[in-house]
């Protein structure tokens, strides 16, 4: 039976482990000035190096012929016999009380090849509470000859009395270029042909784990080779080109393309809910393209820029998908959230630049503000009372429409009259407020929509755009027309009658000429100006 590449390749001495530095160094100097600890934490995610340097270490302080760069010589009696004064401890299986009283009674034996005896405890947050606090007095006064190495991924599991026993060493995940050189030599080893982007694809995908980027590299040489083809065959992951083309389609809104190629992707076994992190992953990139930046470890740059939008809100489309990613992690039907969410996505035609936020927010409490009143003022509109003689409005006189037979487009507005609108303009604060005062919150929201487009012969015009058609619809119903036209007059102290119409049906009212200037129109032409002088 063949031996895994990272049981293979595990590193034996302190030059073998990457991406450490910072841990390694101050191991080599308390070695080299003999101030070896009782105890240590060693903490950090997964495939880091944790194991391995506490195996290294527990070899070095026993080592016959240690060697200040390279560490251990791995050829002594002390480095061979290694296995007998090394203890490593399975904190996940041996979790009890028990387990933890049967190494204390075992430590009180003196090493049999070197001068310490070592307890690698990996995993070291699985025990249970009961087993912490019987090592403790242990863990604190230990023998002379005894060194505790704890290994964890969960260092926040660890009880605060643990930890402050213990010297802490935090190691980091392993930068990328790091991992590809590591991989790159494990491959010239094996004689294992390799694409070099493919490697690249590998050191990137592991999240700073040695051990998985190795794990994947050593899956993949099955098949011969180290290639991208392979890599998404074995790991069920899609192409890169297959992420690319639906992000692409998502930016331009094809809902159609999407899907076809989601249902693509499924017909492949690709795993549906690896495909969340993979669009996420490539969002990222895309992100840093939007900003003008390129990082060295980015694939398909040149695809990438092809499909990024400088206009679209990338950041909030990674956040969403994120969301998707945890519902789709505990569904029985993932692929059903991803096409949904992708459809959703692609109807979404209004971005948070296309509209005013704070008007938005302004409609939304009036039109609250009105459902309110609605609810509990059911019939409110005919209960209440006239502005000026206090008769119930379903008793006043009702205000029919005025006919507009004598409308004409409307050409040019004078300066006299743009003033009147802009007066009338001035006073809606007033008009708001009255109709406020008398409870009628609905019809200031309705007029809130509305334009005043024209003031001619005491008329006021009221206009909407064509996609307001309900407001207008709402506010030209004859109780709500009489209310504004009650509000207006009493505002404004004069008669005033108002018209509801479209923007496309801005107007002008001509004035009712005098018989006999018509008679003399009609005889002259424009051959002579008239002019009408009141006395």
């Amino acid at each position: 039976m063949s031996m895994a590449l990272y049981r293979k390749y595990r590193p034996n001495t302190f030059d073998n482990i990457i991406g450490q530095d910072q841990v390694i160094d101050v191991l080599k100097n308390q070695i080299k000035e003999n101030k070896i600890s009782h105890a240590y934490i060693f903490s950090g995610v997964r495939g880091t190096g944790k194991t391995s340097t506490a195996k290294v270490f527990a070899r070095a302080i026993n080592c016959i012929n240690y060697d200040e760069q390279k560490g251990p010589c791995n050829e002594c009696e002390s480095c061979l016999n290694n296995y007998v004064d090394t203890i490593e401890i399975d904190a996940a299986s041996n979790n009890s009380v028990d387990n933890i009283r049967q190494l204390k009674d075992t430590i009180m034996y003196q090493p049999s090849f070197g001068k310490y005896k070592t307890y690698i405890i990996d995993e070291v947050h699985m025990l249970s509470t009961g087993a912490f606090n019987a090592l403790l007095k242990t863990l604190e006064e230990p023998p002379s000859h005894i060194v505790f190495i704890l290994a964890t991924t969960e260092i926040n599991k660890i009880p605060s009395t643990i930890l402050s026993r213990c010297q802490k060493f935090e190691f980091k995940k392993v930068n990328s270029s790091d991992i590809k050189k590591r991989l790159v030599d494990i491959l010239e080893c094996e004689n294992i042909p390799y694409e070099d982007n493919a490697v690249d694809f590998i050191s990137n995908s592991c999240d700073g784990g040695v051990r998985d980027a190795i794990s994947i590299l050593d899956q993949v040489s099955s098949y011969g080779n180290i290639s991208m083809n392979n890599i998404d065959f074995v790991t069920g992951r899609a192409s890169i080109e297959d992420i690319d083309s639906l992000i692409d389609n998502m930016f331009k809104k094809n809902s159609f393309e999407c899907i076809k190629l989601i249902h693509g992707l499924i017909s492949k076994s690709i795993d549906v809910k690896k495909l969340p992190f993979q669009i996420i992953s490539r969002l990222i990139d895309a992100l840093y393209i939007q900003n003008k930046v390129v990082r060295e470890d980015m694939t398909e740059v040149e695809n990438l820029k092809k499909i990024t939008n400088k206009d679209t809100d990338i950041s909030k489309l990674i956040t969403s998908i994120s969301e998707l990613e945890n519902e789709m992690k505990y569904s029985n039907a993932p692929d059903i959230l991803l096409q949904a969410f992708v459809i959703k996505q692609c109807k979404e035609q209004i971005t948070e630049s296309n509209f005013d936020i704070s008007n938005l927010v302004q409609k939304i409490e009036m039109l609250e503000n009105t459902i309110n009143e609605l609810k509990t003022n059911r019939g409110i509109i005919q209960n209440k009372t006239d502005f000026d003689s206090g008769v119930p409005v379903e008793n006043s006189k009702e205000i029919v429409k005025p006919k507009l037979d004598n409308i004409k487009p409307s050409k040019q507005i004078s300066t006299e009259e743009q003033e009147q609108i802009d007066f009338v303009n001035s006073l809606m604060p007033d008009i708001n407020s009255l109709l406020k005062e008398n409870k009628f919150a609905h019809i200031i929201a309705l007029l809130h929509e509305g334009t005043i487009r024209r003031y001619v012969n005491e008329c006021v015009y009221i206009s909407y755009p064509e996609t307001h058609g309900f407001h207008k619809n709402a506010i030209e119903r004859s109780d709500n027309l009489s209310i504004i036209q009650r509000a207006f007059s009493k505002i404004l102290k004069k008669d005033l009658t108002i018209f509801i119409v479209f923007d496309d049906e801005v107007i002008e009212i001509e004035e009712k000429k005098d018989e006999m200037i018509e008679k003399i129109e009609n005889l002259f032409g424009n051959q002579i100006n008239i002019e009408v002088i009141n006395d």
